[in-house]
């Protein structure tokens, strides 16, 4: 027969191995959990979420909201950067039904470039999101693309931590909803659709304009080059000088037309600059020959008095004074707009009456 002392150890020990083995069932379950696939989204979960962040599996996801075209769109995505793998879901703002997203890195252009897949229940690919990558501070961009087709739609998305305001018509990114009200007030872009166009640098008032000292630049403005580095960045890299060539800060100078600017006589002796694309709020690209580019500021445009407009806007607004439009060498005609082709329909409320190939 024990006594109770011997009883009491018994007790004791089976409290201690009882103890050690749940702590064992515990630490199994919470390594289980630290290593959780977070990619691994079942459309059971993603259904459960209702269009919400599911915590616990998203929780360092990337969550982002914009437009796939004109339709607004909310994003989840988690990033396994050391097998550069992207997954998540996403959903139409207006249905609220979970897509699941599974996609790789395919691509390095100063910056990693994904390739994401659409998947439907059976994960047969329904859609592909091309070239989705970092473009500036918060701001996403990729093609929309069906399988069975060409088309391409663009996909405009912000980063929800970022505090800034993502314009529905000109996908541009703004630091407030005011602050693009009033850049396009400054600066005509039909429908206030900017995304890939080109377009004029012009005088507010063409009274100003100097016929006899005319340059193809504003003079003394600074120039900008790309920098190189991940997503858009750029550093100053000169200065226009009074003929309006580019004087570089190494010493370089390389004259206007050597460069390849682009420009149009906008009406009799009344010269002006064309840009190739409003980068974003702050910066307008101007593109030469051999793919030669440079960067200059918006607002030190305006400070020299000149202003912005797209082709679709100028255009338009000239059209009352043209008698009439022909092709040099041949055109091109395509039943809906198509972001990558150099032409544009005519009677189209986007972009205006035609667009000449060049």
């Amino acid at each position: 027969m024990m006594s109770k002392l011997q009883l009491a150890l018994i007790l004791v020990c089976g409290l201690f191995l009882f103890s050690c083995s749940n702590e064992e069932s515990t630490s199994e379950n919470s390594a289980t959990n630290d290593n959780l696939d977070k990619s691994d989204l079942t459309e059971e979960v993603l259904n459960e979420a209702d269009g919400k962040l599911v915590e616990g599996l998203l929780s360092d996801s990337l969550k982002l909201k914009g437009y796939i075209g004109g339709s607004a769109v909310t994003v989840s995505l988690f990033e396994n950067t050391v097998q550069s793998e992207i997954s998540g879901y996403y959903y139409y703002n207006k249905y609220k039904k979970n897509i699941k997203l599974v996609g790789s890195q395919t691509e390095w252009y100063g910056g990693p470039i994904y390739t994401i897949n659409e998947l439907d229940k059976n994960n047969n690919i329904t859609a592909e999101w091309t070239w989705f990558s970092q473009q500036d501070a918060g701001l996403y961009t990729a093609n929309f693309k069906l399988p069975d087709s060409e088309d391409l739609t663009p996909i405009h998305l912000l980063d929800i931590q970022y505090d800034g305001y993502l314009d529905q018509d000109s996908k541009l990114l703004f630091s407030s909803k005011n602050d693009a009200k009033q850049f396009f007030r400054k600066h005509q872009f039909l429908n206030n659709h900017t995304s890939r166009k080109s377009g004029f640098i012009l005088l507010n008032n063409s009274e100003d304009y100097d016929y006899e000292t005319w340059a193809i630049l504003p003079k003394g403005i600074d120039f900008y080059e790309h920098d190189g580095g991940d997503g858009f960045g750029v550093e100053k890299t000169g200065k226009i000088d009074n003929k309006g060539n580019l004087k570089y800060s190494n010493g370089k100078l390389v004259e206007w037309k050597d460069f390849g600017f682009d420009w149009l006589e906008t009406s009799y002796e009344l010269r002006t600059v064309r840009f190739s694309e409003l980068v974003n709020q702050e910066f307008v690209a101007l593109t030469g020959t051999d793919y030669n580019e440079i960067y200059i500021r918006v607002d030190d445009l305006e400070k020299q008095g000149y202003h912005l407009e797209g082709d679709g806007y100028w255009f338009k607004a000239n059209s009352g004074h043209v008698l009439g439009f022909y092709a040099m060498e041949g055109t091109r005609i395509y039943k809906s707009a198509n972001e990558e082709s150099g032409v544009l329909n005519t009677i189209n409320n986007e972009d205006g009456f035609f667009k000449v190939v060049n």
